[in-house]
C-alpha cells in the first residue's frame, strides 16, 4: 500500500510535457506502431488521444481566460482600486499563454488507457529496447532524409 502511494506521489511530481516534447512523444509512438498487425488501429487511437488532449487543453485555456464566465465567477470580488493581477490564476501547473500547451502525465496516461488498441499493444510482451532502437533509427533516417 505504501509503495502505491509513493508511486502516485512521484507521478504527481513529474513535470508537464511541453508542446515540443509531446510532438516528439507522438512521433515515437507512431514509429513504435509501424509494422504492427494493428498498425492502422493504433494510428487512429493515437490521433484520437492527441485530439482529446488538445481539446482538453483548449477547454482549460478558456476556463483560465480572464474573460471566461467561469473564471469571473470564481475570481475574488475586488474593489475598483485593486490591482489587475488579482484576477490571475493561482495554479502554478497551468501554462501561461506564452508557453504554448502542455500536459500532465496523468492526462496523457488517462487518455492512452481509454484506447483499447493502445492498451493491448502495451500489454503485449515485446522487446522494448529493440522496438525503441528501431523507432530511433527510423527517426534518424527521417531527419537525414534517407
Amino acid at each position: 500500500q505504501d509503495e502505491i502511494l509513493k508511486k502516485e506521489e512521484s507521478i504527481k511530481d513529474l513535470p508537464r510535457m511541453n508542446q515540443s516534447q509531446f510532438i516528439q512523444f507522438s512521433k515515437t509512438l507512431y514509429n513504435l506502431f509501424h509494422g504492427d498487425p494493428e498498425e492502422e488501429l493504433l494510428f487512429r487511437a493515437i490521433a484520437t488521444v492527441t485530439g482529446l488532449l488538445l481539446r482538453m487543453e483548449e477547454v482549460g485555456r478558456k476556463l483560465r481566460s480572464p474573460t471566461s464566465p467561469t473564471h469571473r465567477r470564481t475570481s475574488p470580488t475586488v474593489g475598483p482600486t485593486a490591482p489587475e493581477t488579482s484576477q490571475k490564476t493561482d495554479d502554478p501547473a497551468a501554462p501561461t499563454s506564452g508557453e504554448g500547451w502542455s500536459f500532465t502525465f496523468e492526462q496523457i496516461l488517462a487518455s492512452l488507457l481509454n484506447e483499447p488498441a493502445l492498451v493491448r499493444f502495451f500489454e503485449k510482451s515485446v522487446d522494448v529496447r529493440a522496438k525503441l532502437e528501431k523507432a530511433r533509427a527510423t527517426q534518424l533516417k527521417a531527419r537525414a532524409g534517407i
